[in-house]
């Protein structure tokens, strides 16, 4: 046993690198080593509910003027409200509001107003069929444990991100038309989002221009744990015009349009991004990895210790030109790295080290 533990840990750093992260990448990079994907909420844990909903639930007639807040006399387990965005009114800051498992169905976007609110997911599969959003005052909001999609034909983005240190984790998100799955800072710039261990998949189905997530004006985000997969109309994770500093790492980033952009408009540019240790695969007819720029190219990207495979252009390793952005080593395979390839259902080549960058994958459903 030492020794297959002692082998897997040699295979890893051939892979990362001494340090486990920087390995592969330019002589005078100084980053931090790749963190581990941290591991997903246990079904059983207790969030620590102070509102609920339920698809039984009823929620209450909204008041106007002052002294008490829409769902103040709802929202217990006993009494839970009805709706998403019912819920997301009734939390006070620093307050979570848990959704019981069945489908929930809403029109306007269900919106977290207020710092370190969260919408949970618990006991079971939570399906939420409405956009959510997390906007500017929401500083520290979360997001997790819901199956999440949106088919109204006003709000179609099912989750826009503003709120700064916002948290979105442990999801299933899809699009019900062509779109946009995650859309982070479009209004305002939004600083140290988190999205890590969710299942984005399928949400731009013609054309290019509809993302798995896209960053577009955002300072520190980091993208980890994720699988993006099955995006024909656009990339896994795009950055334009105005993403800087952020850590695309241990995602699992196959069959999309494209797979990880760097990118940037007229004077503005998407700098200091860091794209390493993930598994990226089958993008077409765009590459794995790209740069496109107007005037002024982005500075300090990096694309290293990936495990790439490509049967489009640039085949086997499907990088683009390389410009706006530095190429280090990285793990080219020259046939599929995966043994199983199915929708939901991975298996990756266990021979060179590919799966111990995205191991474990997250579960395909939310509390599974």
């Amino acid at each position: 046993m030492n020794a297959i533990i002692a082998a897997l840990a040699l295979t890893l750093a051939l892979v990362l690198g001494p340090d486990g992260g920087s390995g592969g990448g330019p002589p005078d990079a100084t980053l931090p080593a790749v963190s581990p994907v941290a591991p997903a909420t246990g079904a059983g844990t207790d969030p620590g509910c102070d509102r609920w909903a339920a698809p039984s639930g009823r929620d209450p007639v909204r008041r106007r003027g002052r002294g008490r807040r829409p769902g103040s006399d709802r929202g217990d387990r006993a009494r839970p409200l009805r709706t998403v965005p019912a819920l997301a009114r009734s939390l006070a800051a620093g307050e979570t509001g848990c959704l019981l498992p069945g489908r929930y169905r809403h029109a306007a976007p269900a919106k977290l107003t207020r710092p370190g609110t969260r919408l949970v997911g618990v006991d079971g599969r939570v399906r939420v069929d409405g956009a959510i959003w997390l906007t500017g005052r929401a500083r520290g909001a979360e997001l997790r444990g819901l199956d999440l999609t949106a088919s109204d034909s006003s709000f179609f983005i099912p989750l826009k991100i503003q709120a700064n240190e916002a948290v979105v984790a442990d999801n299933r998100i899809r699009g019900a038309r062509s779109t946009t799955c995650v859309l982070v800072g479009s209004t305002r710039r939004a600083v140290g989002v988190r999205i890590e261990r969710n299942w984005i998949r399928r949400c731009g189905r013609v054309g290019k221009l509809d993302h798995l997530i896209y960053l577009q004006q955002t300072s520190g985000a980091v993208v980890r744990g994720n699988v993006l997969a099955s995006n024909p109309g656009g990339w896994a994770v795009h950055m334009y015009p105005d993403a800087d500093r952020t850590r695309v790492e241990r995602n699992l980033i196959d069959g999309n349009r494209g797979g990880v952009i760097f990118a940037g408009e007229d004077d503005r540019s998407s700098d200091g991004n860091v794209v390493r240790a993930n598994v990226i695969a089958f993008s077409a007819p765009r590459w794995n990895v790209e740069g496109s720029w107007d005037d002024v190219l982005g500075r300090g990207n990096v694309a290293y210790s990936n495990c790439l495979y490509s049967e489009g252009p640039s085949a086997p390793s499907g990088v683009g030109p390389v410009r706006g952005f530095e190429l280090g080593e990285n793990l080219v395979e020259t046939s599929s790295p995966f043994e199983l390839h199915r929708p939901r259902r991975y298996r990756i080549e266990t021979s060179d080290g590919c799966d111990l960058l995205v191991s474990p994958l997250p579960p395909a459903f939310p509390g599974a």
